[in-house]
């Protein structure tokens, strides 16, 4: 997120009409791409617990990785050991979940700060 003269930078769709040259927003992409991640790896870990007990159930994990420019990029693939627990499980989705809220809290601030910014400008 950032200014171009007193126009806010809010999303890279808004980047070009707004003025502010393409410019990707970062600290918004980190954000969002964080939480996307940490939907993904929810969602892994309760498919996991769901069909735990299922016969021929293969466990799924995910691998993230960071993107150039800032953000994550999260896959869903086969688990290299299906052997992982119950509890391996739960400890992903309580890590996801405080990830997810981090991610969200970090976005608001940076919301609120431009705000702070753009009512100083104005």
């Amino acid at each position: 997120m950032y200014i171009a003269g007193a126009k806010a930078c809010l999303h890279a769709a808004d980047n070009v009409a707004n003025g502010c040259n393409g410019k990707p927003d970062v600290i918004e992409a980190i954000a969002l791409t964080g939480i996307e991640a940490g939907q993904t790896r929810l969602a892994v870990a309760a498919n996991n617990i769901a069909n735990a007990a299922t016969p021929g159930f293969a466990r799924q994990s995910v691998i993230q990785s960071a993107q150039p420019g800032g953000g994550t990029l999260a896959r869903v693939t086969a688990a290299s050991d299906n052997s992982g627990s119950l509890l391996d499980d739960q400890v992903n989705q309580l890590t996801a979940s405080y990830a997810v809220q981090a991610n969200v809290f970090s976005l608001k601030i940076a919301h609120d700060t431009l705000g702070t910014l753009l009512d100083q400008r104005a």
